[in-house]
């Protein structure tokens, strides 16, 4: 047995959909709503209408995939740009420059050690090989930490970083 169709007047569905008269006359104008012959809306046809437009219109307001990249890579070149305007962040080329200084200091300040420490020529020779290994040691590591960085990786998680000692198992006792 058929189900008679609750229908609804044109008031009533707007006060079903809770909106105004003219939106009701506009979404059956557009076609997702069909008035009756009696002039009245069938309540379940409408509603479906109604979720129909809703629908369309999220879809309309939704940004595509590539718009939301797009948007999202702005937002990133934006925040990098402030990051580098208060010196948060530089450039890796900076960066390593500085570092580069900081290790040349120490070569040079390391450069007179043995001859403060003794006179004993041997001796000297064995302080300035154990320092210019610690030395080329850190310049090694400089040098793959860079490589880490320029490939995006975590300089501690490389595979080609070294997490040793830079005289370790070059000492003779």
């Amino acid at each position: 047995m058929k189900q008679r169709a609750e229908t609804v007047s044109a008031a009533g569905l707007a006060v079903l959909l809770k909106v105004d008269r003219t939106v009701v006359a506009r979404l059956a104008s557009e076609g997702f709503l069909s008035k009756l012959a009696d002039g009245r809306y069938d309540e379940r046809e409408a509603l479906l209408g109604y979720i129909r437009h809703l629908r369309e219109r999220a879809k309309e307001r939704a940004p595509s995939a590539a718009q939301s990249r797009l948007q999202d890579a702005r937002a990133k070149k934006l925040e990098l740009e402030m990051s580098v305007r208060s010196g948060e962040l530089i450039p890796l080329d900076d960066a390593m420059a500085g570092v580069d200084f900081v290790i040349g200091g120490l070569r040079i300040a390391f450069a007179g050690l043995p001859a403060r420490v003794t006179r004993e020529v041997d001796l000297r020779r064995k302080i300035e090989a154990e320092i210019d290994a610690c030395l080329t040691a850190a310049c090694d590591n400089l040098n793959k930490t860079r490589e880490a960085i320029e490939h995006g990786v975590n300089p501690l998680d490389y595979s080609g970083a070294s997490k040793s000692s830079p005289a370790k198992g070059k000492r003779k006792s």
